[in-house]
């Protein structure tokens, strides 16, 4: 028997401890609750690239954002990399009770997916990112190889309003969130705020506004918190 020619996915948001998601298996294209492998889209003059860093690399999760907006149509996900960025997580904590991924500039190479998205489909996932803003980067300044088809000038991507983790001003690199509850467990500023050694706990304490608050404010308390410095101000 022939393998069918798409995978059928159950569009969904992403489960706190399972953050980000699984990421596409590859490049294809994202029609509905279909992933078409190694397919690509007909036509790109009217397409934005937006790197996904975090779950909008999910075609599951990418799927039930686009579902939820009621916009259609097939986004274009390919494998890429992108020189003088890396993803650690974002300084503050999202209304599901995780810790979600951000960007920031760094003297390295680091594997990302680039969605090839229309007008509607970006302005559809903007909406889902309110504590990002998205920000064009440059070819020349951070360079983009694509496993498919030629690399824009520019594109975009997702930039924290709260900055990125960090320990003695190094960046935390994007882990699991049972890695990074361990972590935070221990620190004197936020050991309190939530059972961290019972993750499931930890994840239903953080879906309160008010913990949310308490933890972004103890990680500007601890020194924490540093700029991405890819052309977002971190607020205070």
């Amino acid at each position: 028997m022939s393998e069918p020619e798409y995978v059928r996915l159950t569009p969904r948001a992403v489960v706190a401890l399972d953050y980000p998601g699984t990421p596409a298996p590859g490049s294809g294209v994202l029609d509905g609750d279909r992933f078409w492998p190694g397919r690509e889209l007909d036509r790109l003059d009217d397409r934005t690239m937006v790197l996904a860093v975090g779950a909008n690399a999910s075609p599951s999760v990418l799927a039930h954002k686009l579902h939820r907006a009621g916009v259609t149509g097939a986004v274009g996900m390919v494998g890429a990399e992108v020189t003088g960025l890396a993803v650690g997580h974002s300084a503050y904590v999202s209304r599901r009770g995780y810790v979600p991924a951000g960007p920031y500039a760094a003297d390295e190479t680091t594997p990302v997916v680039g969605l090839w998205l229309t007008g509607d489909q970006c302005t559809a996932v903007d909406a889902t990112e309110p504590n990002y803003d998205r920000i064009d980067l440059r070819h020349h300044d951070h360079p983009l190889r694509l496993e498919i088809g030629e690399s824009p000038t520019t594109y975009g991507v997702y930039v924290s309003h709260w900055g990125v983790l960090a320990a003695d001003g190094l960046p935390l690199r994007l882990g699991t969130q049972r890695e990074l509850f361990a972590r935070l467990g221990v620190m004197p500023a936020l050991a309190a705020l939530a059972p961290w050694d019972d993750p499931e706990a930890a994840v239903r304490e953080l879906t309160d506004p008010a913990t949310q608050a308490l933890i972004r404010d103890g990680f500007v308390a601890a020194g924490w918190v540093a700029d991405a410095a890819l052309g977002q101000r971190t607020r205070p």
